[in-house]
């Protein structure tokens, strides 16, 4: 395990984990660990963007105005 140091932390944000932990019946550190592990088990914006650029190019590319054409018809 490694330790991470934060600084310069509002009192509010501090405060407000604070409390959440709390609520929660939990350390601060067991709250903020398991925020931190979740935040990473999730893909970021980029990463899902990533994904479905990736997937899109996979798909066969289909001609749109053909099945326009036919309901025109």
């Amino acid at each position: 395990m490694v330790n991470i140091t934060i600084r310069n932390i509002s009192p509010h944000v501090r405060d407000e984990l604070s409390r959440r932990a709390r609520l929660r019946g939990q350390s601060e550190q067991d709250f903020l660990t398991e925020v931190l592990t979740g935040l990473i088990e999730r893909p970021d914006r980029v990463e899902l963007l990533r994904r479905i650029d990736e997937r899109r190019a996979r798909l066969p590319q289909i001609d749109v105005t053909e099945f326009l054409s036919r309901d025109a018809s």
